[in-house]
């Protein structure tokens, strides 16, 4: 087991530098966005397969698509069940762990594919025949009157670290 992901070095050394623990943190966190993605391609949805095939791809995307097993056409809420449940969560500890600066492009790659997701599920044939209140309805935390709890993992996030209040 052990962290997904390592702290950043602050103090550079003869061997490693603050470049190149950026730099692997990065490529950490595309690479579990990678993993991620690919799970999508278990709904057989043909849109969540092209955003999956543009990230990865087509190469790492055919020979996945190749072996795994897809989710009859009929069983759209198991679809959005598993991207809401299973596949999201995965991508929580890059989300909560690293700054936006870091880890906004795998997140907003995941976060396409989610509201591909929802739209193929709906009966749109692309995310672009939603309109931008239904995007936002999608994207919301249910705590908030989101539709379907798919919130955005790319979008900044208040810290879980108290705030150091000043004393006057």
């Amino acid at each position: 087991m052990g962290a997904s992901l390592r702290a950043l070095c602050a103090a550079p050394s003869a061997t490693v530098t603050l470049a190149d623990d950026t730099s692997w943190v990065v490529a950490r966190a595309k690479e579990i966005a990678a993993e991620v993605a690919v799970l999508f391609v278990h709904l057989g949805l043909d849109a969540a397969d092209s955003v999956v095939s543009g990230y990865t791809g087509a190469e790492v995307f055919v020979s996945y698509k190749r072996d795994a097993a897809i989710l009859p056409e009929d069983e759209r809420q198991i679809m959005v069940f598993m991207a809401r449940f299973s596949f999201m969560p995965r991508l929580n500890c890059v989300a909560r762990n690293l700054p936006s600066s870091l880890s906004t492009d795998p997140l907003r790659m995941v976060d396409a594919l989610a509201i591909e997701t929802i739209a193929a599920c709906a009966g749109l044939s692309s995310s672009q025949d939603l309109t931008e209140a239904q995007r936002g309805k999608i994207t919301l935390p249910t705590r908030w009157g989101g539709a379907l709890g798919l919130e955005s993992l790319h979008q900044p996030r208040l810290s879980p670290l108290p705030l150091q209040l000043k004393p006057t």
